[in-house]
C-alpha cells in the first residue's frame, strides 16, 4: 500500500514540478519510503544515519565516531537490506576520510545502481562528496540500466564503462579510492592476484581500497578451473587465509570486520576490509634509512647471543641484516606481507600486534622500529594498539633490552614509553637524534631510544 501511494504521489509531482524541484522531492520521497518500509529498528536507524551523513561530513564523523563504529549499531547485520544501507554509509565514510572534495573514485559493478538499492540511484547516485566517479560493469545491459536510473539523481560527475575488473583500462595511479562491494567474489580465486595487482596499479600511492567480499573461515578451498569469465551468477566464498595472503602481496589490511553471516552456513561470512597500498611505506626501503637500524644493531651486536628477539610491526625486518646470527629466535609480525626469507631461527606472523603478542611466551629483546604515531596523527594506516602492546610486553615479559625508534614528530610518544619503562625498573642507556640527510622531510628526522632492565644484585 505504501509503495503504491509513493509511486502515485511521485508520478503526480513529476508532471507539475521543475527538474530541480523533482530531484529534491524524489530524494525526499525515497527516504520517506525506506523509513516506513524498515522491517527492523536497526534498519530504521541506518536510514536516519544515511540522511544525516548526506548533509555534511562533520555529521558523518559524529555518526561513525573515532573508532569507526556506528552509534547503537552492532555487527554482524541480520538482513541484506541493512547490509546495503551500510554499503552506502561506509562508501561515503571512506571517501570523506581522504580529506579531499576532489577525490576520484572507481566503483566496480553497477548492480545496486541498476536495481535502485538501497535507494534510487544505488550507491553512486546517493554519494554526495567526491570529485568524480568512474564505474565499471561487465554486463552492458546492467550498465545501461544503471546509467538511466541514476539520471537526474546524480550529483557527482560520473562516467560508465563496460569492462573486466581483472583488466582495468585506466592510467596508473588514476584513483584516490576503489570501492568493490562484493564484486571480487564473482571471479575465480585463481585470478585474485591478478585482480589485486590491477587495483594496486590504478590506485594512487596513498589511495584506499574498500573491499567487501564473501569468505569461508574454514580451511576449505574454492577453485573452479572452468569458470574463466567473471559471472554475477557465480558466487565464490574465498578461503579467508588465502584471500588475506593474496591481498597482502599488494596491500596492508588496516581494518577488518565481519558484517554479515550466512544463516545456513556460519563459515560463510561477508567481510569488510579497508586496504592501503604497501608502497606507502616504500621510503623505509631506502638504504639511507638503514642508518637508524645500524645504530640499534651496533648496540645489540654483543647482546643478542641465545636471545629471543621480538620485532613488533617489523615490516621487512631490516635489523636482521645487521645483527650477528647468534640469537636463539627472531620473531616478527606485521599486517603487510613484506617479510624477509625465513631461516631456521626466524618466524613471522601476518597478524596485528595485539593478536600477535597473545602467542608470545618469552621476550629477551623488544624491538620497535618506525613507530607510526597513531595517538598523534589518528592515521588509519597505523596501529592504534601498538603502544598498548609495547607496554604489555614490558610489564609482562620484562625484556632485558627495549629498542624504540620513531620520527621526531612523535617524541611525546617516545617519552611516554621511556617514562613507563622507567616505572617498570628500566634505565635509559642511549637516546639518539638522527637526521638521515639534508632533506627537510620530517620522516627523515628520527629518534632512537634504548632502555635496559636494571639488574638488582644480591649482596
Amino acid at each position: 500500500m505504501i509503495k503504491w501511494l509513493y509511486r502515485a504521489v511521485k508520478g503526480f509531482l513529476i508532471k507539475i514540478l521543475t527538474p530541480s524541484q523533482r530531484k529534491f522531492i524524489a530524494n525526499l520521497l525515497n527516504h520517506i519510503l525506506i523509513f516506513f518500509s524498515a522491517s527492523t529498528g536497526k534498519k530504521f536507524l541506518l536510514c536516519i544515519y544515511v540522511l544525516l551523513q548526506k548533509q555534511h561530513k562533520i555529521l558523518g564523523k559524529l555518526i561513525w565516531r573515532r573508532e569507526k563504529y556506528l552509534w547503537l549499531i552492532k555487527y554482524p547485520f541480520k538482513t541484506v537490506e541493512e547490509v546495503r544501507l551500510y554499503y552506502l554509509l561506509e562508501s561515503q565514510r571512506v571517501i570523506d576520510s581522504l580529506g579531499s572534495q576532489e577525490a576520484v573514485v572507481l566503483k566496480t559493478d553497477l548492480f545496486n545502481e541498476a536495481e535502485a538499492l538501497p535507494l534510487a540511484g544505488g550507491i553512486i547516485g546517493s554519494l554526495k562528496r567526491a570529485g568524480r566517479i568512474h564505474a565499471i560493469e561487465i554486463q552492458e545491459q546492467v550498465k545501461d540500466k544503471a546509467k538511466l536510473k541514476i539520471g537526474e539523481l546524480k550529483t557527482i560527475p560520473c562516467s560508465f564503462e563496460t569492462g573486466d575488473i581483472r583488466r582495468l583500462n585506466f592510467d596508473k595511479g588514476a584513483f584516490d579510492c576503489v570501492i568493490d562491494l562484493s564484486t571480487a567474489d564473482h571471479i575465480n580465486p585463481i585470478d585474485l592476484e591478478k585482480l589485486f595487482s590491477e587495483y594496486n596499479k590504478v590506485l594512487k600511492r596513498t589511495g584506499i581500497l574498500l573491499l567487501v567480499v564473501w569468505a569461508d573461515i574454514s580451511d576449505s578451498i574454492c577453485i573452479n578451473q572452468e569458470v574463466n569469465t567473471p559471472d554475477p551468477n557465480v558466487q565464490y566464498f574465498f578461503n579467508k587465509k588465502y584471500l588475506l595472503k593474496t591481498i597482502g602481496r599488494y596491500f596492508a589490511v588496516v581494518e577488518e570486520e565481519a558484517i554479515y553471516i550466512q544463516e545456513d552456513n556460519t563459515q560463510h561470512q561477508l567481510i569488510r576490509l579497508i586496504c592501503r597500498k604497501n608502497d606507502v611505506w616504500a621510503y623505509l626501503f631506502d638504504e639511507k634509512m638503514d642508518y637508524r637500524v645500524w645504530l640499534a644493531a651496533g648496540y645489540l651486536r654483543d647482546k643478542v647471543k641465545e636471545k629471543i628477539i621480538v620485532d613488533l610491526d617489523c615490516g621487512h625486518a631490516p635489523l636482521l641484516k645487521y645483527i650477528p646470527d647468534t640469537y636463539r629466535q627472531y620473531i616478527g609480525n606485521d599486517i603487510r606481507n613484506l617479510f624477509p626469507a625465513l631461516t631456521e631461527r626466524s618466524i613471522f606472523y601476518l597478524k596485528k600486534d595485539d593478536d600477535f603478542i597473545q602467542a608470545l611466551t618469552k621476550v629477551d629483546i623488544l624491538v620497535v622500529l618506525g613507530y607510526g604515531g597513531y595517538e598523534i596523527t589518528k592515521e588509519s594506516l597505523e596501529s592504534k594498539t601498538l603502544l598498548g602492546s609495547i607496554k604489555t610486553i614490558i610489564s609482562k615479559f620484562e625484556p632485558e633490552i627495549v629498542v624504540f625508534e620513531t620520527v621526531r614528530k612523535f617524541l611525546p610518544i617516545l617519552k611516554d614509553v621511556e617514562e613507563f619503562a622507567i616505572s617498570q625498573g628500566y634505565q635509559t642507556k642511549c637516546l639518539f637524534s638522527v637526521k638521515m640527510d639534508d632533506d627537510e622531510n620530517w620522516l627523515k628526522h628520527r629518534e632512537l631510544l634504548i632502555l635496559e632492565k636494571i639488574q638488582h644484585r644480591l649482596m
